[in-house]
């Protein structure tokens, strides 16, 4: 998934969700693929877990092609 990288700035890019069908995969099915904006909830996780405040976080979401 495309995304772009800002130097020095910490960018949050989203969740990437991927549901696959149900049953067996056969090449060339197909998936569905989106971004998910969970932002908030992976920076308190973030925050929490390492102990690094994170208050200038920028959102600049991948896209799906």
């Amino acid at each position: 998934m495309p995304f772009e990288i800002q130097v020095r700035r910490t960018v949050y890019i989203g969740r990437l969700a991927i549901e696959f069908p149900s049953g067996l995969l056969i090449a060339g099915a197909r998936l569905d693929i989106q971004v998910e904006d969970v932002k908030q909830a992976s920076v308190d996780r973030a925050e929490k877990e390492y102990g690094v405040a994170l208050s200038d976080v920028v959102t600049d979401l991948m896209t799906v092609n």
